[in-house]
């Protein structure tokens, strides 16, 4: 976060190729937290996320297990009128073959998408 706290200091404006850039930088660094921060800062500065920013925080979750947060992000990112594409999917395709997580997300996961058991 000192990076980003450097660049607005600049005076740069900041676009969403940046502040995704930093999003996945955090993210791939295990510091979701942070990443939801910058990203949620994103709005508040004039910035707002697209596809691609969201698809980088729901990586992010996946990465780390915490597919019920990843999950909250496709509803957020649905709900601003963006659509879960087939990257989107490939993403959450791992973990419904995986044994972390549960039937009850799996579930979800499923209705979601639209996938049979």
């Amino acid at each position: 976060m000192k990076v980003f706290s450097f660049l607005l200091a600049t005076g740069l404006k900041l676009d969403v190729c940046i502040y995704a850039s930093m999003i996945k930088g955090l993210c791939k660094g295990e510091q979701q937290a942070d990443a939801i921060e910058l990203f949620n800062k994103m709005d508040e500065n004039g910035c707002p996320p697209d596809s691609i920013t969201y698809n980088t925080v729901i990586k992010g979750f996946l990465l780390k297990n915490e597919v019920s947060k990843a999950l909250e992000f496709l509803h957020l990112m649905t709900g601003k009128g963006f659509a879960a594409d087939d990257y989107t999917r490939s993403l959450f395709m791992d973990s419904l073959r995986s044994t972390n997580v549960s039937g009850t997300m799996k579930a979800q996961l499923r209705e979601f998408f639209g996938i049979q058991s």
